[in-house]
């Protein structure tokens, strides 16, 4: 058994482990450290000698795509591999990332550039000599050779059922606003998000009877996302609720001097791609690509779009644009400055 196991998507990749590891208990489990290893010898011994009492050995090899002397060891490997009846070698590479991404991108920035210097050398007049492709990469005989799991991360759809499933499992049905509202606090990440969905359904079982509201989600979740409250104070801003903008600026500004400038940052993005919403309306595709804004997030901002002018964004941008830098010159109070702002502009 070879495989590799390997994705963004961290969460799948931890379960597909743990279940080969379940499906193997008559096997003893060595874990390898793939990073820090510097001798390939370190793979392979456990398979080429039995453990006590003759007990074949699973090797499970973690994060080898991020070792430093990865250059120099894979075509090592490669070569043990080659070697070995592969029926009978029972080794997982096991990585929490896609590990042909910066491959290629690495690959891309190369072509290009080779092909500027391909044709710079013929615009010279000289002969240019093509060196034969590389074969002795781990990636590529994995690729070639093994067993390839790879997990991307859930589209918002199949996060969506993921999670009213996970609530399922435990008899809850929540409301589908509910559960787009958890995601847009939590983020994609399952890991997070299965850690605060036991949570919330530590929290129903105590309470039963009682809905899962907006106010349970900020009273029994952390925020992951500032995006998720930052919207909502943005559209405090232009709706005039100065009630609702501070209390949403008292759940943000935990630590004035820490969480400022994020907050900052990301209203000042916010008003960015609401002022190209509003300028490229007709090519909603355009801004939603620019910022890599997951759907229901791109959504909520073109409802914001629609209800305020370029010259209300202008000044809005402004005026945070002063406030940053007032805090930064020590001429007024954080939490100050920011409630002044709330009471003058709503």
């Amino acid at each position: 058994m070879l495989k590799l196991i390997h994705g963004a998507n961290y969460y799948q990749c931890f379960l597909d482990l743990e279940q080969i590891k379940s499906s193997n208990l008559d096997k003893e489990v060595s874990i390898i450290n793939g990073d820090l290893i510097a001798d390939v010898a370190e793979i392979f011994v456990h398979n080429e000698t039995y453990g006590l009492f003759n007990q074949k050995n699973l090797t499970i090899v973690k994060r080898f795509f991020k070792n430093p002397k990865r250059t120099s060891l894979e075509e090592k490997i490669v070569d043990k591999l080659k070697n070995s009846d592969i029926a009978n070698t029972d080794i997982i590479f096991w990585e929490a990332h896609d590990i042909f991404e910066n491959d290629y991108k690495k690959t891309k920035n190369a072509e290009k550039a080779k092909a500027k210097a391909l044709a710079k050398a013929k615009a010279l007049g000289k002969v240019v000599s093509k060196k034969p492709r590389a074969t002795s990469k781990l990636d590529t005989y994995l690729t070639n050779s093994a067993e390839v799991i790879k997990n991307d991360n859930l589209g918002i759809p199949q996060l969506n059922n993921w999670v009213n499933n996970k609530f399922s499992e435990e008899g809850l049905h929540i409301s589908p606003k509910i559960i787009s509202d958890l995601i847009s606090r939590v983020g994609i990440n399952q890991c997070l998000l299965d850690m605060e969905i036991r949570k919330l359904v530590l929290w129903e079982k105590g309470n039963i009877g009682k809905p899962i509201t907006n106010e349970i989600l900020d009273e029994v979740t952390v925020l992951y996302e500032p995006d998720y409250k930052t919207w909502d104070l943005t559209d405090a801003f232009f709706s005039g609720n100065k009630i609702k903008a501070i209390k949403i600026l008292k759940t943000l500004l935990v630590n004035p001097q820490k969480d400022f400038p994020m907050i900052i940052a990301v209203i000042l993005k916010q008003l960015k791609i609401l002022y190209l919403i509003k300028k490229y309306s007709s090519d909603p595709g355009l801004v939603m690509n620019k910022f890599r804004l997951l759907p229901f997030v791109f959504g909520k901002a073109q409802r914001l779009a629609r209800t305020f002018s370029i010259a209300k964004l202008k000044e809005l941008n402004q005026k945070f644009i002063d406030l940053d830098y007032s805090t930064k010159q020590g001429k007024i109070d954080v939490k100050l400055g920011l409630d002044l702002l709330v009471m003058t502009l709503t």
